[in-house]
């Protein structure tokens, strides 16, 4: 299980080090994810690797370089069926201990900000990467969606009937007679 969060005595320490931290989970072991995924009931292919990297950067803050692989079910937003999402994360981060200091960082550095006591909320900070990933409504592709036409390389589209309710007050007020 990876480290619910680093003080900051331990992420200077392991930062020094470039230790790396590794995870084998489930979804239901974060309590975020848990909720988006679909029907985990822990008997599920889901599964997340995590590898965090801890470093110093040159200008002495610590990096956070975060690997996440795995997969996900979700739901479908079309058929609502089970969907499996590959999960690719990689991503490095800055650990800043203000926003001024955030802002101030040269691109393409991303980063985060360290707590009020100067250390990480590592769990969060992995949880929030691969939410950041994901499709915000995943689809399955036409051919495998039990909603999709059949035969259809298009996407689902649905005929809205427009209605004009003042159409006849025209006429009625004689503007419909070309005056």
């Amino acid at each position: 299980m990876l480290a619910e969060h680093l003080g900051p005595i331990q992420l200077a320490e392991l930062a020094s080090q470039k230790a790396t931290l590794s995870a084998r989970t489930r979804p239901g072991e974060w309590p975020r994810l848990r909720t988006i995924v679909a029907g985990h009931d822990g008997s599920t292919e889901d599964r997340l690797d995590v590898d965090v990297t801890l470093s110093r950067g040159t200008d002495g803050l610590a990096v956070v370089s975060v690997q996440v692989d795995g997969v996900l079910s979700l739901t479908c937003q079309r058929c609502l069926g089970g969907i499996r999402i590959p999960i690719d994360v990689d991503v490095v981060l800055a650990a800043v201990p203000t926003q001024e200091r955030a802002d101030g960082l040269e691109d393409p550095f991303d980063s985060v900000l360290l707590d009020e006591d100067g250390g990480l909320a590592l769990r969060n900070v992995v949880e929030d990467e691969v939410l950041a990933g994901l499709p915000i409504a995943p689809l399955h592709d036409n051919a495998t969606c039990a909603a999709a036409p059949a035969g259809s390389n298009q996407a689902v589209t649905t005929a809205i009937e427009t209605t004009r309710p003042f159409a006849a007050l025209g006429e009625l007020l004689g503007r419909g007679q070309g005056r």
